[in-house]
C-alpha cells in the first residue's frame, strides 16, 4: 500500500507526514460538494488522521492507531 498526499486549498502546499506523525489538518470527504465526513488531527499519509492516545507502548517508535 502506498502513501498519498493532499494539497492545502489555502496555501497550495502538500500536507507533510512521516506515516508516524504529520501536520495538523482538517480533512473533508465530499459527495457532490456536500460534506459527508470530517476528520481533524495529524495527517497519517493514508488519507486520514491518527487517533490520539493510541500509541502502542511496546513499539520503540511512534505508532498511533488509525480510524
Amino acid at each position: 500500500m502506498g502513501c498519498f498526499s493532499y494539497k492545502c486549498k489555502e496555501c497550495g502546499k502538500g500536507v507533510r507526514s512521516t506515516s508516524f506523525s504529520g501536520e495538523k489538518v482538517k480533512i473533508f470527504l465530499l459527495n457532490k460538494g456536500k460534506v459527508i465526513q470530517q476528520m481533524e488531527g495529524q495527517y497519517d499519509s493514508y488519507g486520514g488522521v491518527f487517533i490520539e492516545g493510541t500509541q502502542d507502548k511496546s513499539v520503540p517508535h511512534a505508532l498511533k492507531g488509525r480510524p
